[in-house]
């Protein structure tokens, strides 16, 4: 069970920090490509990236809580 709760906050944690690390160069790529000034595109890529950290962050929660209570 540990083996499954440290491959659960591996992969929350890169989906997390990956999340983060997209939506930063979206923004910085925003001002070039003329499809990201469409409002819905920018909301929907805000919303994902929403998605993709809580996902990531519950994956770590859910790890540790087994490394630590489930053995």
């Amino acid at each position: 069970m540990t083996t499954l709760g440290i491959v659960l906050m591996t992969f929350g944690a890169l989906l997390f920090y990956g999340s983060k690390i997209v939506f930063k160069y979206n923004e910085k790529r925003s001002g070039k490509a003329p499809i990201s000034k469409d409002a819905q595109t920018v909301a929907l890529i805000n919303n994902a990236t929403l998605a993709a950290r809580v996902i990531g962050a519950v994956f770590v929660i859910v790890g540790v809580i087994i490394i630590i209570f489930i053995k």
